[in-house]
């Protein structure tokens, strides 16, 4: 199952797909068709109708994008936070699309004050330092308070 590949298909006219389901081989194929697909688009839309969106991601994207993609953005993302290490590789990688947005990155604390953003935010540098293993255990901690 692929969440990606279900994001991309929903953005572009298939409202009602939740998961694709293909075999590695194949989603890697698709993956790579929806990429090239999508290598005239702008940097921003290029991330946002790509296969490697999730809704943390998205909620940090929502803040920092151009303002006709905010609000879809923030309705996908519903101000959902990274859970694992997982989670939180998709938005350091947004982030290096983005450079620009990270010494930002109290806008997002500041945007979703009544999530865990705020404590996440307060630690990103020790986060984005840490092991797989102990992002997703400080995840859990942060997400325990």
């Amino acid at each position: 199952m692929d969440g990606g590949i279900a994001h991309h298909l929903r953005l572009c006219g298939h409202p009602k797909v939740c998961q694709a389901i293909a075999t590695p081989k194949d989603a890697d194929k698709w993956r790579k068709e929806i990429h090239d697909r999508l290598l005239l688009f702008l940097p921003e839309e290029r991330w946002w109708y790509g296969t490697d969106t999730g809704t943390s991601s998205a909620a940090i994207f929502s803040v920092f994008c151009k303002p006709q993609m905010s609000r879809e953005a923030r309705d996908y993302s519903r101000s959902n936070t990274p859970q694992d290490a997982a989670d939180l590789g998709r938005c350091t990688k947004m982030l290096a699309l983005f450079p620009q947005w990270e010494e930002h990155l109290h806008k997002v604390a500041e945007t979703f004050p009544n999530t865990a953003w705020p404590e996440i935010i307060r630690q990103w540098e020790k986060l984005t330092k840490a092991s797989p293993e102990a992002q997703t255990k400080l995840l859990r901690e942060i997400h325990a308070k």
